[in-house]
């Protein structure tokens, strides 16, 4: 038998680190723009349109980026862990209730 208690501990901790992944997903994601604007003021070039395309093609951003591709795959994975973990919380008492129509 599934112990409740322990279900609702692990849902607790589920919920815990999806807290802290959208927080650093949207960290990130807010932050792109501030990023790329400063990434923009370091390059040289004649126009803004080439300073922004440096700027785009810079280590610095890239690896901005990829800590946010990182950080959105994290947050993905445990907002649906956290959506798992409901929907199987609401069969276990759906098969419960089941069974005790059953033995009435």
């Amino acid at each position: 038998m599934i112990d409740p208690n322990e279900l609702y501990q692990k849902l607790e901790t589920a919920i815990e680190e999806y807290s802290k992944a959208t927080y650093q997903f949207k960290l990130l994601d807010y932050g792109k723009k501030s990023i790329l604007s400063q990434i923009i003021l370091q390059q040289e070039g004649k126009s803004y349109a080439e300073r922004e395309a440096k700027a785009l093609a810079s280590e610095d951003y890239g690896i901005h980026y990829k800590g946010l591709a990182l950080a959105e795959e994290h947050y993905i994975r445990c907002k649906f862990k956290v959506q798992n973990m409901q929907s199987y919380m609401e069969n276990l008492r759906t098969q419960e209730v089941s069974m005790r129509k059953a033995t009435s």
